[in-house]
């Protein structure tokens, strides 16, 4: 709670600082003051010790990420594709990959870096 308390402390006087600064906009110190605000919200939940998923109840931004950000695919198409190109990997010639390495080279191909893409 003490790291908190220092962060908010900090937070505050940039704020008080960039308010104290006559040459800058208003807009600007204005948006500066928001994101302070929501800096401080997600510090605050950054120091909760609780894990438990009803805490999102305690910090309504973070649940509103949450739900947007965390949400179930409502297809098989993409892990249907992963698996496909999984095949292509896992051959009978390369049988002897490891975890790691099969999984590395997997995540390149997915993700389009595997090098056999043109560059032009």
């Amino acid at each position: 709670m003490l790291r908190l308390d220092q962060e908010v402390n900090a937070m505050n006087a940039s704020v008080a600082h960039a308010e104290s600064n006559q040459d800058d906009d208003d807009f600007f110190s204005c948006a500066t003051h928001n994101t302070q605000s929501h800096l401080q919200q997600h510090l605050v939940y950054l120091n909760d010790p609780s894990t438990e998923i009803q805490m999102l109840q305690n910090h309504p931004q973070v649940k509103q990420l949450f739900l947007k950000y965390n949400t179930v695919i409502p297809s098989s198409a993409p892990v249907e594709r992963l698996f496909s190109t999984a095949s292509l990997i896992l051959t009978k010639h390369r049988n002897r990959l490891s975890d790691a390495l099969f999984e590395k080279l997997l995540l390149l191909k997915a993700n389009g870096l595997s090098g056999t893409q043109s560059t032009t």
